[in-house]
C-alpha cells in the first residue's frame, strides 16, 4: 500500500512517526537503507528525509562484528522525528561512522574521533542516484563532488576509437611472436616498475636489447598512455600515465 522496499526495516522506518508523531525516534536499521540505489529504494529514502527530520545516522558497518556478535549485515542507527510545519528548515544530517574497532573492542565502548563525524547537506542525499552515504564512509563531500565529475565524462572506453589505441593487451595472431623490428626502441615495461600518477623510463631497457614477446598491435604502445594495475603494496588498484615508447 505505501510502495515501500520489501524489507520489515522499512515498514518500520516509516511506521514509526505515525504512531509516535511528537517522538523522537531512534531505530537500529541494515545500512543497506542508505546505500540502495534501486528506483523503490530511491523513492523511499526521498520519502524518509523529506516527511521527517534525520537528526543523525551512526553508520556501524566498519565495526558491526565488535558491536553485534556474529553479526554479517551492516548495520546503522537512525535518529529522527517527524517533520511538522512549525520545525526550522535543516539542511544537513550528522553522519557519523565509528572506525576504530580495536579501541572499541578494548575499552568495552563505543569511541568516535572527530575525522568520524560529517555533515552532509540534504540536497546530497536527495540526488537521484545518491552515493553519497557510502563515500563519506571514508571521503568527504569533495570526494562525492569529484565521483560526480568523473561520472558525467562517461566511460572511458567510449572515449577511446579502437582503430587508434583500444583498450587492454589485443592478441594480434598475425603477428610475429619475437623481435619485432619496429618495436626495437620501444622500453619494456614490467608490471613491477609501474608507480601511481607517473612512471618514468629510468632504469627500462629497450626492446631491442633483449627478445621478448610482443603482439603487433603498434598503437597500443604508442604514448600517451593510461596503465591500470591491481595488487599493489598498498593493496589498492593503481594507475599511472606514459609518454614515452
Amino acid at each position: 500500500k505505501e510502495n515501500i522496499p520489501s524489507d520489515i526495516i522499512c515498514a518500520y522506518l516509516d511506521y514509526m512517526p505515525k504512531i509516535a508523531p511528537d517522538a523522537t525516534i531512534a531505530l537500529i536499521s541494515n545500512a543497506k537503507v542508505l546505500f540502495n540505489t534501486n528506483p523503490i529504494s530511491q523513492k523511499f529514502k526521498h520519502k524518509l528525509f523529506t516527511e521527517n527530520s534525520v537528526d543523525a545516522i551512526i553508520n556501524l558497518s566498519v565495526v558491526r562484528d565488535v558491536i553485534f556478535e556474529n553479526a554479517s549485515a551492516p548495520a546503522a542507527a537512525i535518529l529522527y522525528r517527524k517533520r511538522k510545519q512549525s520545525d526550522e528548515p535543516k539542511d544537513y544530517v550528522i553522519y557519523c561512522v565509528p572506525k576504530n574497532d580495536i579501541v572499541i573492542k578494548n575499552r568495552k565502548a563505543i569511541v568516535i574521533d572527530a575525522s568520524d563525524i560529517k555533515f552532509i547537506p540534504l540536497t546530497e542525499i536527495l540526488k537521484k542516484d545518491s552515493k553519497v552515504f557510502k563515500i563519506a564512509m571514508w571521503g568527504n563531500i569533495r570526494d562525492s563532488a569529484l565521483i560526480d565529475k568523473l561520472n558525467r565524462y562517461g566511460p572511458l572506453e567510449k572515449k577511446i576509437s579502437p582503430t587508434e589505441h583500444g583498450m587492454g593487451l589485443i592478441k594480434d595472431k598475425s603477428a610475429k611472436k619475437k623481435g619485432n623490428p619496429h618495436l626495437a626502441n620501444h622500453y619494456f615495461l614490467k608490471t613491477s616498475n609501474i608507480v601511481p600518477y607517473y612512471t618514468t623510463k629510468k632504469g627500462l631497457s629497450k626492446l631491442g636489447e633483449q627478445q621478448e614477446y610482443r603482439t603487433d598491435n603498434r598503437n597500443l604502445y604508442s604514448p600517451p598512455l593510461v596503465l591500470f594495475k591491481e595488487g599493489t603494496s598498498e593493496d589498492a588498484v593503481c594507475s599511472s600515465y606514459i609518454n614515452f615508447k
